[in-house]
This record gives structure tokens, sequence and C-alpha cells, in this order.
């Protein structure tokens, strides 16, 4: 049977924001029409939406993040705002570190054969790597490269999505600055939750981060953002492709 031939058992591992899973429910019916199998593997509080999508799911049962590390409270002001800047920070490196611990295993029970990652996933990459599996990086919005350098730079002014915090109404400095920090300290080389990828993969016996294009490239980095809407001299030096949005009427 040859390659084209072949039925593929993918496995997607998503993100649960709607903006990102919408799409990606899109895409694996389209691979599950064409005779492939599809699971997604996440939180449960996505499982009823990926069953309505017709498509496999396998619940990740991630211990819950440690009570004593409660949210802070919603009040206004510099201190609270710092204190919600330190609870997220801490937040992803604790799941950063149970995803590690067990997403290989469920993926080796269902026997993927390659898996699609959408790009915010950030331990995705680690975990395809450690299983050797073949992988497709997927954008669900402006392609990140990886999202270790998401913010491109036209000359005049820094161009991005704010992918890890969101969108925030508020227009205060210290909100602007708090959603600032966090995307920085992903995506520059000494932040705290890239220093904590890092250290995880050093205990599985893997590179840097910075060293996953070399050492276990993508088969392919893909975007629905239309190619008119992206950044030319990004796309030529990352190998982007583009291919337009993804659309399921049922998967909505």
């Amino acid at each position: 049977m040859s390659a084209d031939d072949r039925k593929w058992r993918f496995g997607v591992l998503s993100f649960t924001g709607t903006g990102h899973l919408n799409p990606l429910l899109a895409l694996s019916q389209e691979l599950q029409r064409r005779g492939h199998q599809v699971t997604f593997f996440e939180k449960p509080k996505i499982e009823d939406r990926v069953g309505h999508a017709g498509l496999n799911f396998v619940p990740l049962r991630t211990e819950r993040f440690p009570p004593k590390r409660s949210a802070p409270s919603h009040n206004s002001g510099i201190l609270a705002d710092i204190s919600t800047l330190r609870f997220n920070l801490a937040r992803v490196r604790f799941e950063i570190e149970q995803y590690l611990k067990e997403t290989p295993s469920a993926l080796a029970a269902a026997g993927i054969d390659a898996l699609l990652i959408n790009e915010i996933a950030l331990t995705g990459p680690t975990v395809a790597q450690l299983l050797r599996l073949p992988y497709f990086l997927i954008a669900t919005t402006v392609p990140h490269h990886f999202g270790w350098s998401g913010r491109f730079w036209s000359g005049r002014s820094w161009h991005g999505s704010s992918w890890f915090t969101g969108h925030r109404a508020s227009t205060s400095w210290i909100s602007w600055l708090q959603s600032r920090c966090l995307e920085l300290s992903a995506l520059r080389t000494r932040g705290p939750i890239r220093r904590a990828l890092d250290a995880e993969r050093r205990k599985l016996g893997l590179g840097p981060v910075r060293a996953i294009p070399k050492d276990f490239p993508c088969l392919a980095h893909i975007t629905q953002l239309p190619q008119c809407l992206g950044f030319e001299h990004v796309a030529q030096s990352a190998g982007i492709y583009y291919s337009g949005p993804w659309i399921s009427t049922t998967a909505r």
C-alpha cells in the first residue's frame, strides 16, 4: 500500500478555546471523510464538542492546579495584576509538567501514527519527538513560527495576535504590561515558561526547545490564514503553508 493510499490514525493536540477548536474540528472532519481516523486528546471540558462533530476523544485527566494556589481576586490595581501574572505563569508551568506526564502514554495506547499539533500547544512537539511521531504544526490564527517568536517587526511596529493571554478590553497600562510579560515569558529564550519546558525536556533526555526545528522538525507548518493577510517575509523564512479558512457548520 502506497503512502497516498494508507489510512492514518491522527492524534490532535488542540486547545480548549473556541477559536482554536472550531477550525481543528473542521480539518479533522475532512480527514475522517477521506477515511482516516482522528482522535482528540484534551481536557474533558471539550469532550461533548468533539463528540458532536463525530470525532474520537481521549480525555487527559491532568491534575488540577494545586488548590493552595487559587486564582487571585479580580480586584483592580497594580498588586492584583502582578498577582494574576504570577499565578498564570505558575499555572502554565504546572500544566506543562502534567501534560508531559500523561499525553505520551495516552497516544501510545491509542496507536497514533501522526499528530496535528495546535501551534500554541507548547508541549506538543516535545511529545512528538519523544514518541518519534511525525507531526504537523497547525496555526488557527496568525502563525507564530512554533510559538517562540510570535511577534513580527514590520519596520515600524510589532505585529501578531495576543495568543497567550487573549484580548483584554481594559486600556490600563498594567493590563497591557501583564499581557506582554506573559507573552515574552513564553516567547523569549530566558523566560520562565521557556526554562520550564527546557528543564522538562532535559529530564526526558532531549535538547532545548530551540533545537526542535533541527533535531525533529514538523512535516509542515500550516495555517488557515489566507496568504494575502500573512507577512511575506515570515512565510518565506518559516516555510508556512497557507490554506484558507477551515469551516464546518456541524462543528460550530
